[in-house]
């Protein structure tokens, strides 16, 4: 059926880096998405995806954090939220280029409502509809790639605690401009969460100017500082990732500067305890029950200087003035965030069964795990695991993965040679039972001993660290960080008085 296009859902970072993959490995494919502009969640202008405020930035460095095929221009920022960070519109300006790139056919205001593959004839079977006129298609597509994310069912807005209608300030969601800096100067803001869309809310807080911040938060949860995820990012998004001793050194590098971080913003007790660190065989690993939150410098100073109070409860019910707590607190707030989270819409695999990060039903039609970027349970990182499971979605990440999905689609006996392997090679211990689908798969195809996706792989890790050599060396990020530091420092001082805190990082030894 080499007629039949591959059928690619969603305009977010995974379905343009799939389009784009799949354009260079010559697949036809066509691709829907239920909005009118492309972006997905980082699109301020998609009315029901986007979620990303006009400040908010990426979490992660612009090398990691873009297409790999262009060269990435650092901008030494002035702004604290922006620095070394991409913004949301830079995020959108490159999915619209690679949309520029490519010749594949785009259909806006479609929806995929279901879909059936048939096993003996390899073809699905996809019924959708126009979100605009209602007009319903059936069609026939040689494969399914879902990239309709992990953001998109919002927790906050279907989560309701007691007596909320009583509140007589504003209940925002920290999504979609809903508060502006200027609506925040002066105020007390209440966050509830303690995951990436509360460090913006707190970040927002901090830059608009709130009288005070307090955050909420049931779950002790790993935060990391920018020099941490530089660190990790340089050093695993390379080919020797896959050394014990590379791996060991740098998370030894990482555990070090963290705690330095952790010490110079009093936030030891917080970032740096039995609830997040472990060790085995005498080595210490970070535990995780979520993808970690980076970029955290400006919440970690915001709360030595004393504008930032994080308060581990449990919220009880809101008040007329704010909210009271299972300990018996009462806080008052202007403005309360419910920052809690987020849940994938599975509606488009029900019925199939999900065996593996790359594929429902058993054969290579799905790009991304719908937890790609969360964590089912709770498994370790550091020295026991292998570089290269420590992944943070970014374009880098779904880049490789289109590109070896490319290849299988084109060669389903490697496909089936691949799908014999365990799902658990012996390179990956038993941590990670609970792993998030990316890790293992990557750890399988190193298994595999199949040149092609190796090959790829090996080739995605040199680019990222050509990459890096060229726009964004450590000794760059180095000097770009303590700036920044020192900006954000000068920020706080004049806030409160209080003395300078130091750049407590070491310079980089590689």
């Amino acid at each position: 059926m080499s007629e039949l296009k591959q059928l690619i859902v969603g305009s977010g970072i995974g379905g343009m880096t799939t389009a784009y993959a799949f354009e260079k490995a010559g697949l036809p494919y066509i691709l829907y998405t239920a909005s009118d502009v492309i972006g997905g969640v980082w699109n301020d202008k998609d009315k029901e995806f986007g979620l990303v405020n006009e400040s908010s930035t990426t979490q992660l460095d612009h090398i990691v954090f873009g297409d790999m095929d262009e060269d990435r221009t650092v901008t030494d920022h002035k702004d604290l939220l922006m620095n070394l960070r991409s913004s949301a519109a830079s995020v959108v300006a490159d999915l619209e280029n690679i949309h520029k790139k490519v010749k594949g056919a785009f259909v806006f205001n479609r929806r995929v409502t279901s879909w059936n593959y048939d096993e003996s004839s390899k073809i699905v079977t996809v019924h959708s509809e126009d979100t605009k006129t209602g007009v319903k298609f059936e069609e026939k597509f040689a494969g399914l790639h879902l990239h309709t994310g992990s953001l998109n069912l919002c927790n906050m807005r279907k989560t309701q605690f007691p007596n909320e209608s009583a509140f007589k300030g504003k209940i925002a969601y920290g999504v979609r401009n809903d508060v502006s800096l200027k609506e925040m100067e002066g105020k007390d803001v209440v966050v509830i969460g303690w995951g990436a869309f509360s460090v913006d809310a707190i970040k927002r807080a901090l830059v608009g100017g709130a009288k005070s911040i307090a955050v909420l938060y049931r779950t002790p949860r790993v935060h990391w500082f920018d020099y941490n995820t530089y660190l990790l990012d340089h050093e695993f998004f390379n080919p020797g990732a896959g050394n014990p001793a590379h791996v060991a050194a740098t998370w030894e590098s990482h555990f070090d500067a963290h705690r330095k971080g952790a010490a110079a913003t009093s936030c030891s007790s917080l970032l740096d305890n039995s609830d997040l660190v472990r060790k085995v065989d005498g080595k210490d690993n970070m535990i995780l029950s979520s993808s970690p939150t980076t970029s955290f410098d400006l919440v970690a100073l915001g709360i030595h200087y004393g504008l930032v109070k994080p308060i581990r409860d449990t919220v009880k019910a809101f008040t007329s003035s704010g909210v009271s707590t299972d300990s018996g607190k009462e806080y008052h707030a202007d403005i309360v965030f419910k920052c809690i989270g987020f849940d994938a819409e599975t509606s488009l695999i029900k019925g199939h069964v999900l065996t593996d990060a790359w594929w429902i039903d058993g054969h290579p039609n799905l790009t991304s795990a719908i937890n790609i970027d969360k964590v089912q349970g709770t498994y370790l990182v550091g020295p026991s695991s292998p570089g290269r499971d420590v992944f943070i979605m970014s374009y880098f990440t779904f880049h490789q993965i289109s590109l070896i999905m490319a290849h299988y689609i084109k060669n389903p006996d490697k496909f089936e040679e691949y799908k014999k392997l365990p799902l658990f090679s012996t390179i990956v211990p038993s941590e990670y039972s609970n792993l998030m689908n990316i890790g293992p798969m990557i750890s399988k195809v190193f298994a595999s001993g199949q040149e092609v996706p190796i090959g790829i792989m090996v080739q995605c890790f040199l680019r990222t660290q050509e990459l890096y050599g060229k726009h964004l060396p450590p000794g760059e990020f180095y000097r770009l960080d303590k700036a920044k530091w020192e900006r954000m420092v000068d920020f706080f001082v004049a806030k409160t008085a209080k003395p300078k805190v130091e750049y407590p990082f070491p310079a980089f030894s590689f």
